[in-house]
C-alpha cells in the first residue's frame, strides 16, 4: 500500500524542466527515479499560489483513493509526497494524450474501433466499482494513450472527484452520493436529479464516450445548459443522418433508467 510521505520528493526523483502537460491543478513533469532510472511522470500540486492552491483535504482524499488501484486501464500511482508548499504524486508515464483528441483527429471511430475503446474502459469501471470507487468525472478528457501507438491501450485519470464508499453498500445499490458534479455532456440524469444516485452514473457517462466515439460530437447538442439538463433527464437525444448512417442499432442501445444499465 502506497502512503504519503512527509518530505521532499528530490531525494528520490529527479524533477527534469519537461513537461506532459498542465491543468488547473499545476503541472505534470517528466522526472527519473534517482535508483532505478526509471522516468516518471509526477503531478506537482501546489497548496499555495497562482492557481489559488488546491484544498489539502480534497488532495489527500485523491491520492487515498487512488493507492489501491491496480488495473491495467488506469493510471498508476507509485509514491506520493508533502512538503509545506507542495503535493508530488509520482505516477506512471501516460504519452499518448487524450481520447478526445484521438476523435478530433479522426472525426469518428469504427464500431470495431469504439468497442474496443469502450471494452476497455467499461473494464476498469468495473473494476472501481469492485474496490468501492465511483470515478463521477469520465470523459474522453479523461482518458488518455499510455503511448502515441494507434493500439495503445487507454488509461482512465484524473480522480479529482472521486469517491470511494463502502463495497458492500455500493454494489447492493445503498451507498448513494449527492453532490452536483461531473462534466455537463457526459453527467447523468440522476446526478441532476434530488434522490441521490450511485455507481450507475458511470455507466452513462461511458455510453455518453461511445456516442462521441461512434459520431465524433456529445450527444445532448450545443444547448444552453439548463437545455441540455433537460434533455439529459429525459433522455432526449438523436442519431442523425448521416453520422449515425453507418452505425448498427445495437450500437445505439441506450437506457435511461439506473437499473437497466450494463
Amino acid at each position: 500500500m502506497i502512503s504519503l510521505t512527509q518530505s521532499g520528493i528530490h531525494k528520490d526523483y529527479i524533477l527534469q524542466a519537461s513537461e506532459y502537460g498542465r491543468g488547473h491543478y499545476g503541472v505534470v513533469r517528466k522526472a527519473t527515479d534517482r535508483w532505478t532510472g526509471e522516468e516518471v511522470a509526477v503531478k506537482v500540486i501546489s497548496k499555495v499560489g497562482d492557481n489559488g492552491g488546491l484544498e489539502t483535504h480534497l488532495i489527500q482524499r485523491e491520492i487515498d483513493i487512488m493507492k489501491d488501484v491496480d488495473h491495467p486501464n488506469v493510471v498508476r500511482m507509485f509514491a506520493c509526497y508533502e512538503s509545506r508548499s507542495h503535493f508530488h504524486i509520482v505516477m506512471e508515464p501516460v504519452t499518448g494524450g487524450q481520447l478526445l483528441d484521438r476523435i478530433v483527429a479522426k472525426e469518428h471511430y469504427s464500431e470495431t474501433e469504439a468497442a474496443d475503446c469502450f471494452l476497455q474502459i467499461i473494464s476498469a469501471v468495473k473494476y472501481l466499482h469492485q474496490i468501492g470507487i465511483v470515478h463521477r468525472d469520465l470523459k474522453p478528457e479523461n482518458v488518455l494513450y499510455a503511448s502515441p501507438d494507434p493500439d495503445s491501450p487507454l488509461k482512465i485519470c484524473d480522480f479529482g472527484l472521486s469517491l470511494k464508499s463502502d463495497i458492500e453498500e455500493l454494489e447492493a445499490g445503498r451507498a448513494r452520493m449527492w453532490s452536483k458534479c461531473g462534466s455537463p455532456d457526459y453527467v447523468a440524469p440522476e446526478v441532476l436529479g434530488r434522490s441521490g444516485y450511485g455507481k450507475e452514473c458511470d455507466v452513462w457517462s461511458c455510453g455518453c464516450i461511445l456516442y462521441v466515439l461512434l459520431c465524433g460530437f456529445a450527444p445532448f447538442g450545443q444547448d444552453t445548459l439548463r437545455k441540455k439538463f433537460s434533455s439529459i433527464c429525459r433522455g432526449k437525444f438523436n442519431f442523425p443522418s448521416p453520422y449515425w448512417d453507418h452505425v448498427s442499432d445495437d450500437a445505439k442501445v441506450r437506457r435511461v433508467e439506473e437499473g437497466r444499465r450494463l
